[in-house]
């Protein structure tokens, strides 16, 4: 064998040593990463989020809750909300969270139609912090309003994660398309204010009666838009898909139609 032929057959061993070397690194990485997805779940799982969520939602729970309108300052009983109409009430997890500013980007979808028949849309958010760009962006076509002592969240027992739990929730398949979403609607969102806290949504008729009561597991969640047209007995007109997304289903307290 001459020299050349040598040379050659040491880049040839060489280049299949470090093809083998990348090879066995990249599966190595690939058991440490679904070791340590298994891990944060186990441990989310373990680590019992806050027991307040096995709060039933009532109206009772939060009808004298005071709230802060966002445009005017003014303070108001949460009743005030229901009293004369029927209201599509949001609770959102905090103001920079990118689902939250999805999920109010997608209602734009049906806010004329809940404005033709006389339906209130009212949006919550647990605090001050990002308020303001979340009115700027106009994300949300309709009322806003603020809890500022989160009492109607821990009213109607809704989730708050542990640190562990909400980065587990981030890598889950749901989380990760509601983010690509999100980009592709250009919503932004930021990690200003309460990254642990769950939201939900309730539709009430005058006077308080629930119709629909709904609190996320995950914080991608969110009621589809055709649910709550169906729940207000609003008709979808024909070709027009009011869903960006399938989302779990709630609790209805409405009869169903035969």
């Amino acid at each position: 064998m001459n020299a050349r032929a040598c040379v050659v057959n040491w880049q040839h061993c060489c280049r299949s040593s470090l093809s083998g070397l990348i090879h066995n690194c990249l599966q190595q990485m690939k058991y440490y990463v679904v070791s340590l997805s298994v891990i944060l779940l186990l441990l989310a799982w373990y680590i019992q989020e806050d027991p307040q969520t096995s709060i039933k939602m009532e109206i009772k729970n939060i009808a004298s809750n005071l709230i802060k309108n966002v445009a005017t300052g003014e303070s108001v009983a949460m009743s005030s909300v229901w009293e004369k109409q029927t209201s599509v009430i949001i609770f959102f997890r905090r103001w920079g969270c990118v689902f939250c500013r999805l999920w109010a980007h997608d209602l734009k979808q049906i806010s004329p139609l809940l404005k033709e028949n006389n339906v209130r849309l009212v949006g919550v958010g647990p605090e001050n912090i990002g308020v303001e760009d979340f009115v700027a962006g106009e994300f949300f076509d309709g009322e806003l309003f603020i809890d500022t002592d989160k009492k109607s969240y821990s009213g109607l027992g809704f989730k708050r994660f542990n640190w562990i739990s909400v980065i587990a929730a981030l890598f889950t398949r749901e989380s990760r398309d509601a983010i690509s979403r999100g980009k592709a609607a250009n919503v932004g969102g930021d990690m200003k204010g309460d990254g642990l806290q769950n939201g939900g949504a309730l539709i009430v008729g005058p006077g308080g009666k629930l119709l629909y009561s709904f609190k996320q597991d995950g914080p991608a969640e969110q009621v589809p838009n055709s649910k709550i047209l169906e729940v207000l007995g609003i008709k979808v007109p024909e070709g027009v898909n009011v869903d960006q997304k399938s989302q779990p289903d709630a609790q209805c307290d409405l009869p169903k139609k035969v």
